[in-house]
């Protein structure tokens, strides 16, 4: 039974009475509002159903689903968009049919304040990083640092040159190039003049960051794929090796 019906209203059980020409039955207060009461409950919990679906197709690229509910595109569930599912489970189609369809580009997530393309990352889902900022995808310095984009972290450190120094809970640009296997932006943080001593708030420097993850592309990173994990661990044992050499000609 659809709780949307409009037979299943107040105003449509009074009207079909009307209608039918017999005289609307008027309850007690109580049963009234035990009505009421009970409408308004199947209606929220048939909203919450059909928001759940919506994102279970976001997350698993189910186009047709999508194309049932397009007024959810931008409706949160669990403090996340469903563009947000489909970045971080790395669905093209899906996340195009979303941004088609007017999902907001940048909006951040409830918990750690990070948007769609911000998600992808943190999953290694290096196509979907790539469609959402061809699409016109925000980042700061520190995600430029992190997607390997050296052109936007040049842009960055030339509107700003305390970019280099400036710091996040994990260290600055360099840790976080670290972290994500960046090895051309490590290379060109360094001829800047970036700090390759310096430690983070854990206590981590580029270089431990560096080798932790050669070891273990997840002790840093970890909920990335496989495929990524891989890609990690061997490029940073690039970065560490780079980092040993500066250290030393140091």
């Amino acid at each position: 039974m659809d709780p949307t019906e409009p037979g299943l209203t107040v105003r449509g059980v009074l009207r079909s009475s009307a209608k039918s020409g017999l005289s609307p039955i008027v309850p007690h207060p109580v049963v009234f509002l035990g009505f009421l009461v009970f409408l308004v409950f199947g209606q929220l919990c048939y909203t919450q159903l059909m928001i759940e679906e919506f994102h279970r197709a976001a997350r698993e690229g189910d186009l047709e689903s999508l194309n049932e509910h397009p007024e959810l595109v931008n409706v949160r569930h669990e403090g996340a968009t469903a563009l947000h599912l489909a970045a971080i489970s790395g669905q093209m189609e899906a996340a195009r049919w979303l941004l088609e369809h007017g999902a907001v580009l940048d909006t951040m997530d409830d918990e750690f304040g990070m948007s769609p393309v911000a998600w992808a990352n943190e999953k290694g889902q290096k196509a979907m990083v790539d469609l959402l900022l061809a699409q016109g995808a925000s980042i700061t310095p520190f995600e430029a640092a992190a997607f390997g984009k050296l052109d936007r972290l040049q842009a960055f450190v030339a509107a700003d040159p305390s970019t280099l120094v400036r710091e996040k809970d994990w260290g600055s640009v360099l840790h976080t190039a670290c972290i994500w296997g960046q090895p051309d932006i490590v290379d060109w943080l360094i001829t800047q003049g970036a700090n390759v001593a310096l430690r983070s708030r854990q206590g981590y420097t580029p270089l431990d960051i560096a080798e932790h993850q050669a070891a273990d592309g997840r002790r840093h990173a970890p909920i990335v794929t496989g495929e990524r994990k891989a890609e990690l661990e061997r490029d940073c044992a690039r970065i560490a090796e780079r980092l040993r050499r500066e250290r030393h000609a140091k």
